[in-house]
């Protein structure tokens, strides 16, 4: 059994949305933003205002890396993922060329992730694909978290104001910015990144063999 530490991208990763921002810069915007839409719509939403981008790949990538702001304790963030036997994922509804461009700013490129799909063919494409490589209109995220479970993994998933709920729900461990569902005893709050790694801490503490709580 692997444990994975599934992170979303804008507001969790950064502590900003590059995503909206990239939107706001180069498409017009989203008249309401998408934090509070469900999923599905937001797929949509995204395809229809990412295919009204103009600006070639080098100018996108540009205002990534100018306008991107990782958050405080990301890099240990990753290197305790690898003391500890985790994996950091990321699977978020952001653009794959600016994921990609801020994990190699930051000298993070060996960290997996699975983003939107922005191909250009006379014109930007948004496309989002299932573990099994088939596009998808709705449950991009827990299609990953999903396969995860599975596949008898741990899953820990970070999210943010965005992430699908689904995939919270789904996940074995999920933190979500407060407040937090009262029905979910599995989803705990997290402001920073020493939120997840300490109770991931007392759990693996509390789980280890000898201890009260171990089975």
């Amino acid at each position: 059994m692997a444990a994975i530490l599934c992170l979303d991208f804008d507001h969790v990763v950064l502590t900003n949305s590059i995503t909206e921002s990239l939107l706001e810069r180069f498409a017009g915007g989203i008249p309401g933003g998408l934090q509070l839409r469900a999923e599905g719509e937001r797929i949509r939403v995204l395809a229809a205002a990412f295919a009204r981008i103009e600006a070639p790949r080098d100018e996108l990538l540009a205002f990534v890396l100018e306008n991107a702001r990782p958050r405080e304790g990301l890099l240990d963030l990753v290197r305790w993922c690898s003391e500890r036997g985790w994996t950091p994922l990321i699977v978020t509804h952001a653009f794959d060329l600016a994921v990609g461009a801020v994990l190699r700013d930051l000298g993070l490129d060996r960290v997996a992730f699975h983003a939107g799909r922005a191909r250009f063919a006379y014109r930007w494409r948004l496309s989002y694909l299932s573990p099994r490589g088939v596009e998808l209109q709705d449950g991009f995220q827990l299609s990953y978290v999903a396969a995860l479970r599975q596949a008898g993994d741990l899953v820990a998933m970070v999210g943010g104001p965005g992430t699908s709920s689904d995939a919270a729900a789904a996940a074995s461990i999920a933190f979500v910015p407060p407040p937090v569902p009262a029905d979910a005893p599995h989803i705990r709050p997290w402001q920073s990144f020493a939120d997840v790694t300490g109770f991931l801490e007392r759990e693996r503490e509390r789980q280890a063999p000898g201890n009260a709580g171990s089975p």
